[in-house]
């Protein structure tokens, strides 16, 4: 609950430091719940309202158009659902706000 509740990143460092100390090393899913929150969070600083991966491809949409570069949807080439988050998040962040 408390991880769904955070709306800005330092939240998110502030409760993921906060989980550690508590509990010690966080497994796997929590750290990826958390990089799902930290996409959340970035996506909606940058106005991005809609995120769908199909096909290895990446729509984000802002203001009802969807954002592409060089006329094409970004692909993700990571095999890992880690790193696919990873590479999501460093598309959102380069996007021009």
């Amino acid at each position: 609950r408390k991880i769904a509740d955070t709306t800005n990143i330092s939240e998110i460092n502030s409760l993921r430091a906060e989980f550690a100390d508590r509990f010690g090393t966080l497994p796997p899913t929590v750290e990826r719940l958390f990089k799902i929150t930290e996409l959340r969070i970035t996506a909606f600083e940058n106005n991005i309202q809609y995120i769908e991966v199909r096909d290895g491809k990446v729509m984000f949409m802002r203001n009802n158009q969807y954002i592409k570069q060089n006329s094409r949807f970004p692909r993700l080439k990571a095999n890992t659902v880690d790193k696919r988050l990873d590479a999501m998040l460093d598309l959102v962040r380069s996007f021009p706000q």
